[in-house]
């Protein structure tokens, strides 16, 4: 785009040279929505995807909780 910082331009013109109609808030749920699709394809092994799904099944060991 070559816009320099010291121009005075709002982003409704700049998406509007870039003809960019996808909002914050439609990035935001398509990155979500792909971190998913890879979280699902994991292992059933991996902690992340138990933590994301609720499968928790053992007891919380004793002791100072791991840092990770």
């Amino acid at each position: 785009m070559r816009v320099k910082w010291t121009l005075i331009i709002t982003n409704d013109t700049i998406f509007s040279r870039v003809d960019n109609k996808e909002t914050i808030l439609q990035k935001a749920i398509r990155r979500k929505m792909s971190r998913f699709g890879h979280v699902t394809r994991m292992g059933d092994d991996r902690k992340l995807k138990t933590v994301m799904f609720g499968i928790m099944e053992e007891k919380n060991k004793r002791g100072r909780p791991h840092r990770e």
